[in-house]
């Protein structure tokens, strides 16, 4: 079976292979290139959630161990993690915690009410969809801790994070993105990226969010290798190459 390679290096698994092998949506796969021949590895469930705790360890330690200039953070490659004057944050609330993810990829933009009722309740009447929102709304408002720093901003008909008082690992993987590329902002976005944005939450909007961060990641992680090829630093450029392969 022959498989061709699509623009942007994307690899499509046909669909009987992926019966063959009894694969599913969500499953991960690790790639090794050995002897020029490519191997594809299914990771068990055990591995996967040994790598996310190590992740997420990592998370913990940098917020924990840093002066953060601002009381609240958000980490949201990797897992979905929020913190409190260093402290962990509890949102038990699913819709709490994706009404937190919508407007952080908002970067402090303003968010209409009524699309955000549409986007976290698609299924229910407009006025239905909208009490929802207020009853969601107010339940972050109520989280101690929560409601002395006061982040959101209604404006009329919308809704927005107070950015100044907000750190997120989005945000700052936005502005390198948006710095003219050098090595030392492509490691820190590299850095930055501990896992897929919002890693294990199921947000029906999240998966064109997903791919976008996805791309820039590896996008900066390809500009690395060929600026450290370029210099002849084959032993840094191979680093995050295996970087890659381990993703």
């Amino acid at each position: 079976m022959r498989i061709k390679i699509r623009k942007r290096a994307q690899i499509t698994i046909p669909g009987e292979i992926m019966q063959a092998l009894l694969l599913k949506e969500g499953d991960e796969l690790e790639l090794t290139i050995k002897n020029r021949v490519i191997c594809l590895t299914l990771v068990s469930e055990t591995e996967t959630k040994q790598r996310q705790k190590v992740s997420a360890s990592k998370r913990e330690s940098r917020v924990k161990s840093g002066m953060m200039p601002v009381p609240l953070v958000f980490l949201c490659f990797g897992g979905f993690s929020v913190y409190c004057h260093g402290v962990t944050m509890g949102v038990a609330s699913k819709k709490a915690k994706e009404l937190l993810a919508l407007l952080l990829l908002q970067n402090g933009k303003p968010l209409s009410k009524k699309v955000i009722a549409e986007l976290l309740w698609p299924n229910k009447m407009p006025q239905k969809s909208m009490a929802c929102f207020y009853k969601t709304n107010q339940y972050l408002k109520n989280i101690p801790g929560f409601n002395e720093v006061l982040p959101l901003i209604n404006s009329g008909g919308a809704l927005s994070l107070d950015m100044s008082r907000i750190y997120s690992d989005i945000n700052e993987f936005s502005q390198l993105l948006r710095q003219a590329p050098t090595i030392e902002n492509r490691r820190r976005m590299l850095l930055l990226y501990q896992g897929r944005l919002f890693q294990n939450e199921t947000f029906e909007w999240l998966s064109s969010q997903e791919a976008y961060f996805d791309m820039e990641y590896l996008e900066a992680a390809e500009w690395l290798i060929r600026e450290y090829k370029s210099h002849n630093l084959i032993q840094e450029a191979q680093k995050y190459i295996s970087l890659i392969f381990e993703e």
